[in-house]
């Protein structure tokens, strides 16, 4: 079965651990030369280690076998799609360096700016507090007991997994209004579209 990636800037986190760890590697060749062994030994260790075990991290993968959801987080993790209630798609927001959690946006052929739309696996979710997820770190803190794995949501994926899974998927409105039809096609009836207003806000308007 295909893999899929849970982590969109894949390609450019490898390289600055490729480079930052090479860097500390080429400084303890120059230790051992100019300082100490002691040092060239600290220096190549901590460099190997920076280049290599972030790569554990930046490519985790998910992917569906029959009824089976496997994914890595980073150590290999499986659960029967009859167990994940809930999926909520969101904007997809990961850490940039020096700028905190920015929502990943794309642009379209029209040259529309969209946000890249992330996928959330919970066992189950309380519909209430679902104003609080706009992004998949939201999501993701607000249900942390409930929460399984995040990833870059991927059409094929959703299409495969649309076929057995039996539960509620819940979309941002912001993300709707870009993906909405597609998403609809998908899931059909399964979609509940949430927004920022609380759900007890809503219940509290509507019996007023």
């Amino acid at each position: 079965m295909k893999r899929y990636p849970r982590n969109f800037r894949r390609k450019g986190n490898t390289v600055f651990f490729a480079v930052f760890g090479g860097i500390l590697v080429g400084l303890g060749i120059a230790a051992y030369f100019l300082v100490s062994p002691v040092w060239a030994i600290v220096l190549c260790a901590l460099g190997a280690v920076i280049a290599a075990v972030p790569q554990f991290f930046v490519h985790e993968g998910y992917r569906l076998d029959g009824t089976i959801l496997r994914w890595t987080a980073p150590f290999a993790k499986k659960m029967d799609v009859s167990e994940v209630e809930a999926v909520v798609i969101t904007a997809y927001d990961c850490y940039r360096r020096w700028k905190g959690f920015v929502v990943e946006r794309f642009t379209t052929e029209g040259g529309e700016s969209c946000p890249v739309p992330s996928v959330s696996f919970f066992t189950k979710i309380d519909p209430a507090d679902l104003d609080l997820c706009d992004t998949r770190t939201r999501a993701r803190l607000t249900y942390k007991k409930e929460f399984l794995f995040d990833a870059p949501f991927d059409f094929d994926f959703a299409r495969d997994f649309a076929r057995v899974f039996e539960g509620t998927v819940y979309v941002s409105d912001a993300v709707f209004a870009f993906f909405g039809e597609a998403l609809k096609k998908i899931f059909g009836e399964k979609i509940v579209v949430f927004d920022r207003v609380p759900l007890r806000a809503k219940e509290m308007l509507k019996n007023r």
